[in-house]
């Protein structure tokens, strides 16, 4: 699973280069930045999906341009099929894209969250 996680991340930062797993625990915040989780399912021998829950985060209050574009990008990446991730241990493909805005009642912070289902198949097991 780290190997899992730390493709995504890798790959997340390509879009919104603040990504981190979980939370982001910087001391000084850099936005927008993304975080993500994920629960898993098993499909095959070896093969496993992913829901992954993904949030963006911005601090622009009402200006909703950048975290739109953050979430512009994020969408056509997962509909990239030529971003797909190919290691030795591992082949991660991307599926589909769920987004959602969140309201936040703040007056500065925005969040958009999307559901992304990857498949994982771990090739050397």
């Amino acid at each position: 699973m780290i190997d899992l996680i730390s493709e995504l991340t890798t790959a997340f930062r390509t879009v919104v280069p603040e990504s981190f797993y979980l939370k982001n625990n910087k001391e000084t915040v850099i936005y927008p930045y993304l975080t993500f989780s994920y629960t898993g399912e098993p499909l095959a021998k070896n093969i496993k999906g992913f829901y992954l829950d993904v949030d963006i985060f911005d601090d622009k209050g009402k200006d909703n341009e950048r975290i739109e574009q953050a979430m512009s990008q994020l969408v056509d990446f997962v509909d990239n099929d030529d971003n797909r991730i190919m290691t030795d241990e591992l082949f991660i493909r991307f599926d589909y894209i769920k987004p959602n805005p969140i309201p936040t009642n703040s007056d500065t912070l925005q969040r958009r969250y999307a559901q992304i289902y990857v498949r994982a198949d771990w090739r050397n097991k």
